[in-house]
C-alpha cells in the first residue's frame, strides 16, 4: 500500500469539514439577530399579530405568511417604513436601525428550515 500524500489529506479534510458545516440553515447575521427581537416585542401592534413567521414561532394569517411570500429585504423595509394596505406604518415605533435589523431577520428568516 502506498502512504498517501500530505495534500491529499488535507484536502479530504476540508472536504469533510464543508459537509458537515453546510448542514443546516446558515446562522443569522447580527442585524437579524437583533431584528428578531423587534419583531416579536417592539413593533406596535407585534409583527406576529398579523404574519406568520415560523422562525419567530407566530401563525397569524391576518397579513401575509411571510414564509410562503419572501418578500425582498427593500419591500421589508419600505413596508415597515411607510405600511402597506391594513399594516400600518412603524416610524412613529420603531427607531431606524430597528427598522433595518426587522427587515434584516424577515429577509432571512423567511422560508428557512430548520
Amino acid at each position: 500500500m502506498r502512504p498517501v500524500p500530505a495534500l491529499a489529506l488535507a484536502a479530504l479534510a476540508a472536504a469533510s469539514i464543508t459537509v458537515s458545516c453546510s448542514d443546516g440553515p446558515k446562522p443569522f447575521s447580527r442585524a437579524a439577530q437583533r431584528g428578531r427581537e423587534v419583531f416579536l416585542e417592539h413593533s406596535e401592534p407585534k409583527c406576529g399579530t398579523c404574519h406568520t413567521l415560523k422562525d419567530a414561532g407566530t401563525t397569524a394569517n391576518v397579513g401575509p405568511n411571510l414564509d410562503v411570500m419572501r418578500p425582498s429585504r427593500e419591500k421589508i423595509l419600505r413596508s415597515v417604513q411607510q405600511g402597506v394596505g391594513v399594516m400600518p406604518t412603524q416610524k412613529e415605533v420603531l427607531k431606524p436601525g430597528e427598522m433595518e435589523d426587522v427587515a434584516s431577520y424577515v429577509f432571512e428568516a423567511a422560508g428557512r428550515t430548520p
